[in-house]
């Protein structure tokens, strides 16, 4: 285990879920927690006109800004509006100089071994041609070994965005743009939908599932930017959503007890208004009947992706629009592995599903992928490594250590879902 130690494993899988499946700020058990938003602004336009350049990276809407004049990578959600910024313990954000006021718990502070944050009630953010004062966040502990968890992004933003402006995500040009609500009028060609109001301060749309049977099913579904998949059903809450034939068992998260296991399958489609998507990938999860509906229930960043997206959280409605991706298809995994970085900068092998391209090639768990096509892996930056694996119809090399011995492979890549 590297001498992290199983505590700190076990903590960081908590914090990772925390984040993961929006045991999020909302639910702090926190030591005299300000519950009120602090909405201190400064637009630096002299027209209001706020343009925030975002890049995806590894599947989330990563942006750039400024904290103490040093640059910080900075990732927009919304599954649940928490008031605070949240940051990421590594050396980077050490180096912030944030001023630590006090401590609050992650999760519920009345079990054992809860997880401990720092807290700075006095963050300035700076993006382009906005400041956001005063903020308070919520800063993780760095476990040396562990910040790969979050590799690329050393805090995430939520509140400050949608509760004083209107929102707007161009998912073709990679932009957001603020605009305050009574300047706001809609000038798109996209749909008016409505927003109702979730748990934990969470957003839900209506939508229209089509089952592979041909069933269609009307069901609210939480909005959010950090799922990582399309789409997320419940089995075992409600009847009428059927696991579907021959489903893929996965790691959908990591959780508090360890991996949260599920499954991926497809769907025939899904209406959003009168726009329709076909052969939607999902990610089914098991739970008990009494379990919340919601926070199984989900739009990830993958389906949002397919729409150009304006949120009005003042007015509780959204407008979508096709983007250019809205006729692709959704994948889900071209080689059969599941990877995670590991201390020496390769790639460990978590899991390799049944009857892949990987299975095919001999790869087992606990293998590491040393190089791509001869190339290091510590060469490569993470979205690389992720276009490469996911050209459908290619072949790629992999070098392989497995039981101290090491080998290639050619594997040839294709969507096994």
């Amino acid at each position: 285990m590297n001498n992290l130690g199983e505590n700190n494993l076990k903590k960081y899988s908590q914090i990772a879920a925390f984040i993961l499946l929006i045991v999020i700020a909302s639910q702090f058990g926190c030591k005299n927690q300000n519950k009120n938003i602090n909405s201190n602004y400064e637009i630096l336009s002299s027209n209001d006109e706020i343009i925030i350049p975002f890049e995806i990276y590894r599947n989330d809407i990563r942006m750039n800004a400024k904290i103490n004049n040093k640059n910080c990578f900075v990732l927009l959600d919304n599954g649940s509006l928490w008031d605070e910024l949240l940051f990421f313990g590594s050396p980077k954000v050490d180096s912030l100089n944030l001023n630590i006021t006090g401590e609050t718990y992650i999760g519920d502070y009345t079990v054992a071994n809860p997880i401990i944050a720092d807290v700075d009630t006095s963050v300035n953010i700076a993006f382009q041609n906005i400041v956001f004062k005063k903020q308070k966040a919520i800063i993780t502990r760095y476990i040396p070994g562990l910040s790969n968890l979050w590799e690329g992004a050393d805090l995430q933003i939520s509140a400050a965005f949608f509760k004083n402006f209107v929102v707007e995500i161009n998912f073709d040009e990679l932009y957001i743009k603020l605009t305050l609500p009574k300047k706001f009028k809609y000038t798109g060609k996209g749909q008016e939908l409505k927003m109702k109001k979730g748990p934990n301060n969470s957003r839900l749309i209506n939508a229209n599932i089509i089952q592979l049977n041909g069933k269609e099913i009307s069901i609210d579904l939480l909005i959010d930017l950090g799922g990582k998949h399309p789409l997320y059903l419940p089995i075992g809450k409600r009847d009428d959503i059927i696991l579907p034939d021959n489903p893929v068992e996965s790691v959908l998260a990591n959780g508090f007890q360890g991996p949260i296991m599920g499954y991926m399958g497809r769907l025939k489609g899904l209406k959003l208004g009168n726009y329709k998507l076909d052969s939607v990938l999902v990610a089914y999860t098991k739970v008990e009947p009494s379990a919340d509906e919601y926070g199984n229930t989900m739009l990830g960043i993958k389906l949002l992706y397919h729409f150009n997206i304006t949120f009005d959280y003042p007015n509780e409605r959204i407008f979508i629009e096709p983007s250019k991706d809205f006729n692709n298809r959704f994948h889900f995994n071209m080689t059969g592995l599941e990877l995670i970085p590991d201390l020496q900068g390769n790639l460990s092998v978590i899991n390799v599903y049944h009857n892949s391209p990987a299975e095919k090639a001999g790869i087992v768990p606990n293998d590491v992928i040393t190089h791509i096509n001869q190339t290091q892996i510590k060469d490569f930056e993470i979205e690389e490594i992720k276009t490469i694996l996911m050209q459908e119809g290619q072949n790629v090399i992999l070098s392989i250590k497995s039981m101290n011995q090491t080998k290639q492979v050619t594997i040839a890549l294709h969507d096994i879902l």
